[in-house]
């Protein structure tokens, strides 16, 4: 995990009273109540997504 997404979370979970470990699995569990069809959160790009430094194969 990012280093600036850590502190995010543990900015929220101060915020919240709780650990950020609390916070992160109750994030986890909200999510998982608002997947779609394929099981990903409704904000996910529904485009599969390459890798970093993957390139695309043209299988034309």
């Amino acid at each position: 995990m990012e280093q600036a997404s850590r502190d995010g979370v543990d900015r929220m979970a101060q915020r919240a009273n709780v650990s950020s470990a609390v916070f992160f699995e109750r994030m986890v569990e909200h999510l998982e109540t608002e997947l779609t069809a394929e099981g990903l959160p409704f904000w996910w790009p529904s485009e599969p997504t390459l890798a970093d430094e993957e390139l695309p194969i043209n299988t034309d």
